[in-house]
């Protein structure tokens, strides 16, 4: 028997082939002359219409455009309270915070996105993280509160976990850009009002509520519960370079040696080592 032919495989790439596979969150990021005739009918609610830019539209590539569109023109005939509760910058007053992300869940997120919480479920969440941020068996305790009568402690623990990764760590900061980039739009330049800047929030969130070297050094194998430790010791920092620096600084001081445990100074040394720098194990017996 002959073996079968060889068949040539075939790969759709939507964007390209422009096929009914295709989301209006792709194609719109296309000029108009290079949609086909029929997307371009299908987007033209979209393209003419001038409750939000394209270039927003096309920034918020996470979010339907439509859902948008809909967000803008609702966020143009909120009330003034409201408005301003939209239009700050800085550290956010409670209100504030809960004011934009309350806006962002309600008129950005599509039910998939959602991922079966509402908002007061999500936000109750996020106030744990913040209040709790340096205790995980904290906000473990205070989500179990919240289990259903068949979820275990580790149960849980997964559920916080997913949490920080999911929300804290995609959805909410998509969100904040999101809004941030249609209140500057439809609030600031059409309406005069302050322009949004989230950022002091959105890096709060990111980066779980614990100092920003605390976090960054995590990528480097400082484990976080150690990390807080050494903040006691001085460890700061506001970008990554900062960190690093602070770090090696930290790692040399007798001060800190001298607080920390058998096994915290040896995950510390191998830390600084990894890094190229001073090791404290070799100051410590004279070596250096």
């Amino acid at each position: 028997m002959a073996p079968p032919e060889d068949a040539p495989t075939i790969i759709d790439i939507p964007i390209e082939s422009q096929s009914d596979l295709a989301s209006e969150s792709d194609l719109v990021e296309l000029d108009l002359d290079e949609l086909s005739d029929t997307w371009r009918d299908r987007l033209s609610a979209i393209l003419q219409q001038d409750a939000l830019s394209l270039d927003v539209i096309r920034r918020n590539r996470e979010f339907d455009p439509e859902m948008q569109i809909q967000a803008a023109t609702t966020m143009a005939g909120v009330s003034d309270a409201a408005a301003c509760r939209l239009s700050w910058s800085g550290r956010p007053k409670v209100e504030q915070a809960r004011g934009v992300l309350s806006f962002a869940f309600h008129n950005l997120l599509e039910g998939s996105q959602r991922r079966g919480l509402n908002f007061n479920m999500m936000w109750e969440q996020l106030q744990n993280a913040r209040v709790n941020a340096h205790d995980f068996s904290a906000q473990v305790d205070q989500q179990m509160g919240y289990a259903r009568p068949v979820q275990t402690r580790n149960d849980v623990i997964k559920t916080v976990l997913k949490f920080h990764r999911n929300w804290m760590g995609f959805t909410i900061p998509s969100m904040l850009r999101a809004t941030q980039a249609v209140q500057g739009e439809v609030l600031a330049e059409r309406d005069g009002r302050t322009k949004g800047n989230y950022e002091y929030l959105l890096r709060e969130v990111e980066s779980l509520y614990l100092p920003f070297a605390v976090m960054v050094l995590e990528d480097y194998g400082l484990p976080t519960p150690l990390g807080l430790k050494l903040t006691e010791h001085k460890l700061r920092g506001t970008d990554l370079p900062e960190a690093l620096e602070s770090l090696l600084f930290v790692a040399e001081r007798s001060e800190t040696l001298d607080d920390l445990s058998g096994v915290e100074r040896w995950i510390l040394d191998d830390v600084v080592e990894g890094l190229g720098g001073v090791s404290s194990m070799r100051v410590e017996i004279g070596l250096m």
